[in-house]
């Protein structure tokens, strides 16, 4: 018996562990707009709207035509892209959200894989702003960086999206990209902030099943997938 409530309390631990990177498994009704889809907003005589510091914004393409790639941080086996959007920074992209009912902006940021040195070693940073309040701001990143998941959520009521890159003092090759880069529209999933066993102990002879009953916190939350396991599978197992 001893060993059974023990494996048990295990399971527990488990679900409790798992909860964080399973709870964005929305299954509310949702649309995903890709940004290459979207017309960004124009530059006006104030510095508003989207510009690049060299060149023109790419939609789907690098500064230099080519695919949209990032480096892996060796060298080697870069990251493609079919979708991308791509600036010489110093560069600023924004997007009207008043009529995509926007709550989650997503993309892999990085310098573009054939942005090259000749001029000197590209880098930047990247930054994300709904109207005008910064809800995300990465380190410096260069070449050889690895590229870099950005997962924001966006209020609700936003009316603008900004992307801002910074390269700094020195702008030789700094090609920066936005890969991947997509809003989730729609409903709204309230994502729970606790989830626990109905009984903190669950006891069974062998051979006896039980149903393990869980509650999430706020009531209503969408956990999306859960992961159960146990610690010993010869001694119990779980089933759907």
């Amino acid at each position: 018996m001893k060993r059974i409530v023990s494996l048990v309390l295990v399971l527990s631990l488990c679900v409790t562990t798992f909860l964080g990177l399973f709870a964005f498994g929305a299954s509310a009704e949702t649309t995903t707009v890709y940004l290459d889809e979207l017309n960004y907003l124009p530059k006006d005589d104030n510095g508003n709207g989207s510009w690049a510091g060299w060149s023109d914004i790419k939609i789907n393409k690098t500064v230099n035509g080519n695919t949209p790639k990032i480096n892996n941080g060796d060298g080697s086996n870069p990251m493609t892209f079919e979708r991308a959007v791509v600036a010489h920074a110093n560069a600023q992209i924004e997007y009207d959200l008043s009529e995509l009912d926007a709550n989650r902006f997503t993309a892999y940021i990085g310098i573009c894989y054939d942005a090259g040195h000749a001029y000197g070693w590209p880098s930047s940073t990247f930054e994300v702003k709904v109207d005008g309040v910064q809800l995300y701001k990465s380190e410096e990143l260069g070449l050889n960086s690895p590229g870099v998941f950005v997962n924001v959520s966006i209020p609700e009521g936003a009316q603008k999206l900004t992307l801002i890159t910074d390269g700094g003092a020195a702008n030789s090759s700094d090609h920066t990209g936005w890969f991947d880069a997509k809003l989730t529209c729609g409903d709204r999933v309230v994502e729970p902030t606790g989830l626990s066993f109905e009984q903190p102990v669950y006891a069974a002879k062998a051979g006896e099943s039980f149903m393990l009953e869980l509650s999430v916190t706020p009531e209503g939350a969408d956990t999306g997938d859960v992961l159960y396991s146990v610690s010993d599978p010869s001694v119990a197992k779980v089933s759907s």
